[in-house]
């Protein structure tokens, strides 16, 4: 099965969080795009650099939030039908506060069709 299918169902199975491991940021950003047409879900994407694209935010106001945070509290927000790439978020996986949100997130996700995907080209977890 390749990594697009395979992508695909877990999406599909409703699999709140992703962490794919590449350096191939536009392969693996075009075939996410791909699923999310055939899904018929929103794609959204972010980088420290660029932040999220487009904006998800329905918030009025400037956020004091620092970028990843910020980030994630999109994600937290949005509405169903919704996929979201967060790029090289692996050093944030250090940070208690990311990991909180993420573990949040898991649970909110679960029951609806969102999902969070993570690309960094390394494996980063949280020990605990």
């Amino acid at each position: 099965m390749s990594a697009s299918k395979e992508i695909e169902i877990l999406v599909r199975s409703k699999y709140p969080i992703l962490y794919v491991v590449s350096w191939e940021e536009r392969r693996v950003e075009t075939v996410l795009k791909e699923i999310c047409t055939d899904l018929k879900r929103n794609f959204f994407s972010w980088s420290l650099t660029q932040g999220m694209k487009p904006n998800a935010s329905t918030r009025t106001e400037k956020s004091t939030l620092p970028g990843e945070l910020e980030a994630l509290a999109q994600v937290y927000e949005a509405p169903e039908g919704t996929l979201f790439l967060l790029k090289d978020f692996h050093p944030y996986m250090r940070d208690p506060r990311a990991i909180r949100l993420m573990r949040d997130l898991a649970v909110k996700l679960r029951s609806r069709a969102q999902t969070l995907v993570l690309l960094a080209p390394m494996l980063s977890l949280p020990t605990d």
